[in-house]
């Protein structure tokens, strides 16, 4: 019995003891690395995917309505500062002799501004992504800058020779017909901004109506205007 009793405790004393616990530190870092690991793995996916769409988008192109759209603008633009450019020289070509014929001339040139100003109104709404490029969007808004202060200088000095009354001393009549000629000046250089940044605007657009139309196999499509 006694030996029996001393083969049991030897046994029992080399059994392998049970490995320590981890710190609970260990474990809380492991778990919390591999967290960080999978977050910046499904982050560098997310950022793969959203980098093939951005290239995608920019690189399709604008749609038909977006070209349209450019090609419309380029025409109105076009349009509306040669009817500037003509009208406007052809009305001051001839100087008032009366202060009642200066009248008339700004009357007629307040109507010859109201279209393209109407024109203006419209496109207010368009937002600053519809002009296909930035570099369209700010010659536009040049060109539109131009208009409107040529159209604002006529009312300016329109509003100076308008009166309730319909008499006028002769000194004043004088003085207006004076000042005309400065205003002419100051005009005829608004009127040639118009020109100069319509000239700009239809170079810019033509530009991006020659990249972005699709080409047939084996031609070439034309050069804007300017580029020959």
């Amino acid at each position: 019995m006694t030996v029996i009793t001393t083969l049991l405790a030897n046994a029992a004393g080399n059994a392998v003891a049970p490995a320590p616990a981890l710190p609970v530190w260990i474990g809380v870092a492991g778990v919390t690395g591999l967290f960080s690991a999978m977050a910046a793995f499904f982050l560098s996916i997310a950022a793969v995917v959203l980098a093939i769409r951005l290239k995608a988008f920019l690189t399709q192109g604008p749609g038909k309505q977006e070209l349209a759209f450019i090609k419309a603008l380029r025409g109105d633009v076009k349009e509306h500062s040669r009817r500037i450019d003509e009208r406007v020289l052809a009305k001051v070509s001839t100087a008032p002799a009366s202060l009642e014929s200066l009248r008339a001339l700004l009357r007629n040139l307040r109507n010859e501004m109201s279209e393209p100003m109407a024109y203006l109104a419209r496109m207010a709404n368009v937002p600053v992504t519809g002009f296909g490029e930035p570099e369209i969007s700010s010659a536009f808004g040049s060109w539109a800058g131009a208009v409107r202060s040529l159209s604002e200088a006529i009312d300016h000095f329109y509003a100076d020779t308008s009166y309730a009354g319909s008499d006028i001393d002769t000194q004043r009549e004088t003085y207006l017909l004076r000042q005309y000629r400065a205003e002419l000046e100051h005009l005829l250089e608004l009127r040639a901004k118009v020109k100069e940044s319509a000239g700009k605007l239809d170079k810019l657009a033509g530009g991006y109506i020659t990249k972005h139309t699709p080409k047939a196999d084996g031609a070439t499509a034309p050069k804007p205007p300017g580029d020959h």
